[in-house]
């Protein structure tokens, strides 16, 4: 019974191994001629087979070892029978089935051995073709890039010059003397060029110096008499007037506008105005705050030509006046110094014209009198020198008070109120 079952499985399993070898060969011989990008697929199959195979080859090994000791126990067993025909027969019987399960087990190594074989050789075509591929692509890539360079070579071709470097040599010296020459020729003119202009700066700057000196030889003479020619530059200037020595004189234009000279000042009550002829003629105090210009000086000065005056008046109150006059004239000490002219007048609204009534006065100190006052000397009585009537109605050299009172010895300009600022300008009136 045990021998006919394993003739029936030994049969099954040959027929199964001739079908699937059959079929194996035919899908060995498909897969050589199939594309290489089934190359997964043939590695697959292997996969799954190999593992069939080596299940069966371990089940033969398990009924060989069964059958040995079968065979071992059936020896022994039939050592004790007395019918050695039977013996004779099960182990003819069983070294048969043992020689057929050796060729099965020897077709189906051939058959692994086979099919390993063919998938060695598909892998190793697969394998081939790749790289065939990778080949002819990088090939391709070659292919590309020489035609790059050559295409490269034959545009270097087209830029290189068609004479040879010594040519080129000789050409770029030859342009290099062009070149050189010419900028030589360009650097002769440049430097004539610049000859001519150092010879003109030369020359301008000496007609510079030259019209620099006649400009200070005209302003010598032409500010000589005002004030007019500083403009806008205030402060101390040197005046020189025709027949007497240069002085100094305080340029004014702020108050009133440019060129104006300041004759007489009241700011601070520093300088003692109670002075005699000489004094007056001469002039005294400090330009930095009160002063009197002199009486010869501004004879000279309003002599030259026609002056206007104006006088600027503040009061403690802080508001501010004025009265200007457009022909002021002193006459020379001869005749005393006399206001001999005042000209139109115009000043703030509700200034009177106070120096009318001193005009064709002469001027008068408490050392010299030369006013109409019967009774006294109006300088002494006024404790001033002006050009005093009989007495005053104005009195700009009087007293300076630093505070706001009335008096006929104060410094005002009507009324006998004290002003806390004077200043007598004048400036040469245009026609």
């Amino acid at each position: 019974m045990l021998l006919k079952s394993m003739q029936n499985l030994f049969l099954f399993i040959c027929l199964l191994l001739v079908s699937w070898k059959s079929t194996s060969a035919y899908s060995i011989e498909t897969e050589m001629a199939v594309d290489s990008k089934d190359a997964s697929y043939h590695i697959s199959t292997f996969d799954t087979v190999n593992p069939i195979l080596n299940k069966l080859n371990e089940k033969f090994r398990k009924i060989y070892d069964k059958i040995m000791p079968y065979d071992s126990d059936l020896e022994q067993q039939n050592e004790s029978k007395t019918n050695y025909g039977k013996q004779e027969f099960l182990i003819r019987e069983l070294k048969t089935h043992n020689f057929e399960l050796q060729n099965a087990n020897e077709f189906l190594k051939n058959t692994v051995e086979q099919l390993t074989k063919t998938l060695e050789s598909t892998v190793h075509n697969l394998i081939e073709e790749l790289i065939t591929l990778k080949t002819e692509k990088l090939q391709n890539v070659i292919t590309e890039h020489e035609a790059t360079i050559e295409e490269l070579n034959s545009q270097i071709a087209k830029l290189k010059p068609e004479s040879d470097f010594k040519t080129l040599e000789t050409m770029f010296e030859k342009k290099l003397a062009e070149i050189s020459a010419s900028n030589a020729k360009s650097l002769a003119e440049k430097d004539e060029v610049i000859d001519t202009l150092k010879s003109q700066v030369k020359i301008n700057h000496e007609m510079e110096t030259q019209l620099k000196e006649f400009r200070n030889e005209l302003k010598l003479t032409e500010v000589s008499s005002s004030c007019i020619r500083f403009g806008e530059d205030p402060g101390l200037h040197e005046i020189k007037l025709p027949g007497i020595e240069s002085f100094e004189v305080l340029c004014d234009s702020e108050t009133v506008g440019p060129g104006w000279t300041v004759i007489q000042q009241r700011i601070n009550g520093e300088e003692d105005f109670y002075r005699d002829w000489n004094t007056y003629s001469s002039g005294f105090g400090s330009f930095l705050g009160d002063f009197f210009l002199g009486l010869e000086k501004i004879h000279q000065l309003t002599s030259s030509q026609r002056y206007e005056l104006y006088i600027h008046m503040e009061n403690f109150n802080g508001s501010t006046n004025f009265a200007r006059y457009d022909d002021f004239k002193v006459s020379g000490e001869d005749e005393d110094y006399e206001l001999s002219s005042l000209g139109e007048f115009s000043g703030s609204e509700g200034i009177d014209d106070m120096l009318r009534w001193h005009e064709n006065q002469k001027f008068t100190t408490f050392d010299r009198e030369n006013d109409d006052w019967a009774d006294g000397n109006c300088a002494e009585d006024c404790h001033g020198g002006w050009w005093y009537k009989a007495c005053a109605s104005s009195n700009l050299n009087g007293i300076y008070s630093d505070v706001e009172r009335t008096g006929g010895q104060t410094v005002y300009w009507a009324h006998y109120v004290a002003l806390k600022k004077v200043m007598m300008l004048i400036r040469p009136k245009a026609d």
